[in-house]
């Protein structure tokens, strides 16, 4: 990398010049490169990394998402080691289940439905014909034993009825599925039990 000051008897410059040189500034520093067409080999792996990496997208795009939906991507995205958002952590997960050779589902429409008198009642959405399953938990990196969801008929809406709280507390929920080669996706919801 060639640094320079005052590129091109300016102050800045960035862009490329005649398909020869690009200008460019990294980190705060002014530099200038020879340019150099990107590669783009179509090789076998390449085209199935972005085939997972397109579904991954169409799939954050295709399920309704309400409030509790976004920000449960995000709760699980700030558990990650590295900086990442929620669309980020959906996408790594759609297509770590997809390079395992399972088909994913996403886990959409969170809804409370009842959360008075020490009891939560809570619904999602996702693939129907499931054996789907949630954790429960204090906080999002220390949650309790899995626990059954119910499918209300053959819609793909799991429903738990009559879940313990103590009012005042925020739970954290996270639901999971056991059914062969599919996989529901969720994040991790967050619901304050009310008294």
């Amino acid at each position: 990398m060639a640094k320079v000051k005052s590129p091109l008897m300016s102050f800045s410059a960035s862009g490329q010049i005649a398909k020869s040189l690009v200008f460019a500034s990294w980190k705060g520093i002014a530099d200038v490169r020879q340019y150099v067409i990107p590669a783009n080999p179509k090789s076998a792996d390449q085209v199935t990394q972005r085939g997972y990496l397109t579904a991954a997208v169409a799939a954050w795009h295709a399920f309704t998402r309400n409030v509790y939906d976004a920000a449960a991507f995000n709760i699980l995205a700030s558990l990650e080691a590295s900086a990442m958002s929620g669309f980020n952590v959906f996408c790594k997960l759609v297509i770590a289940v997809l390079k395992s050779g399972e088909t994913a589902y996403p886990c959409y429409s969170f809804a409370v439905i009842t959360n008075t008198g020490g009891l939560l009642d809570f619904d999602i959405y996702t693939h129907t014909g499931l054996i789907m399953k949630y954790q429960i938990g204090l906080s999002p990196s220390v949650l309790g034993a899995a626990i059954a969801l119910t499918e209300e008929g053959a819609t793909g809406k799991y429903q738990k009825v009559g879940q313990a709280v103590v009012a005042g507390n925020d739970y954290y929920i996270k639901m999971h599925t056991t059914s062969g080669a599919v996989t529901a996706v969720s994040g991790i919801y967050k619901v304050r039990a009310l008294a």
